[in-house]
């Protein structure tokens, strides 16, 4: 797959040149002095395991035991959920190299129920390209978190 890949982290999803139903898009990151090409896609069957590890780290305490910032421990979406999730919901991942830095899951009523990205990406645009591209109509969001509203896409940029 070819596409023009953009500087600007705020930059407009890359142009694809391929089939107009691939739903991949490439973003430039800065991360300290180095770019980096983020691909974000559509999360597939092939994933499951590397969104399992990934979710189950930053939500439900391994990045904590680790002494790792940013990790909850408060939170846990069993297998079976993230099956549901890949066949019946909008499910996309943001990678680096193969890895996965962030995932989120949109319904089919256009609710944003997840999005997750790794503490060392925070604040580097990657939340605020996975609400542009699933572009969802409401956010769902924990009360705790004090200041998020019903209308929270901008607290994810």
């Amino acid at each position: 797959v070819a596409a023009v890949v953009h500087p600007d982290p705020g930059a407009q999803k890359a142009t694809m040149d391929a089939d107009p139903e691939l739903e991949t898009f490439l973003y430039t990151c800065r991360f300290g002095d180095e770019i980096r090409i983020i691909t974000y896609r559509p999360a597939s069957g092939d994933d499951l395991e590397s969104i399992r590890k990934f979710v189950d780290f930053w939500l439900s305490g391994g990045a904590r035991r680790m002494g790792i910032p940013g990790g909850g421990a408060d939170y846990f979406v069993p297998k079976g959920q993230q099956i549901t999730y890949l066949k019946y919901k909008t499910t996309y991942i943001a990678t680096f190299d193969e890895k996965i830095i962030g995932w989120s899951v949109k319904s089919k009523n256009k609710t944003m129920i997840h999005l997750l990205i790794s503490a060392e990406y925070r604040g580097k645009g990657i939340g605020g390209h996975l609400l542009d591209i699933l572009n969802p109509a409401f956010v769902r969001y924990k009360s705790y978190f004090g200041g998020l509203r019903s209308d929270c896409q901008g607290n994810y940029r």
